[in-house]
């Protein structure tokens, strides 16, 4: 004769393990989404505020190719320097850019440095503690976009 289980004795889906199961779905939702973000995600442009920095002259300018002067749209920084909107600028090293930041003709965000009156350069990266020299020294240009404006709109300078 067997003994007829009572009303109050836990049954096989018990607080424990609903609780178990609801934080391993919980667990495996979370690396999934973040699987996907890793696999549809681009690679981010992030914007050197070093850089930025020691510049004396950043512009969000019109790029045609490497070899010509750049058409300034806009002068970011200094707002004393609004006099170059509109006009062409020489920049001196721009060709060193072709593979740091130059994607094709379009819109880009450079920080210049003053050479003498009115020349400029690419400002370089300057060397950071804890990064490797190979990217000290060398200039880059950024691809204009909402990301890289909302980045440039977050660099304070003195």
């Amino acid at each position: 004769m067997s003994v007829p289980e009572s009303p109050t004795s836990p049954g096989p889906w018990t607080l424990p393990r609903l609780a178990l199961i609801l934080s391993a779905l919980t667990f495996f939702s979370w690396i999934a989404w973040l699987a996907y973000l890793a696999a549809t995600t681009g690679k981010p442009i992030v914007l050197s505020r070093p850089q930025f920095l020691i510049s004396d002259l950043d512009v969000i300018a019109d790029l045609d190719d490497l070899n010509t002067p750049i058409a300034v749209v806009e002068v970011f920084w200094p707002q004393t320097e609004k006099r170059f909107e509109g006009t062409k600028l020489e920049v001196t090293n721009l060709a060193e850019v072709k593979d740091r930041g130059w994607d094709g003709p379009g819109r880009y965000i450079l920080p210049l440095i003053k050479q003498g009156e009115g020349n400029y350069r690419a400002a370089p990266i300057p060397s950071s503690p804890g990064f490797s020299a190979r990217s000290s020294g060398k200039p880059r240009i950024y691809r204009y976009n909402a990301h890289t404006y909302g980045q440039l709109q977050e660099i304070r300078k003195p």
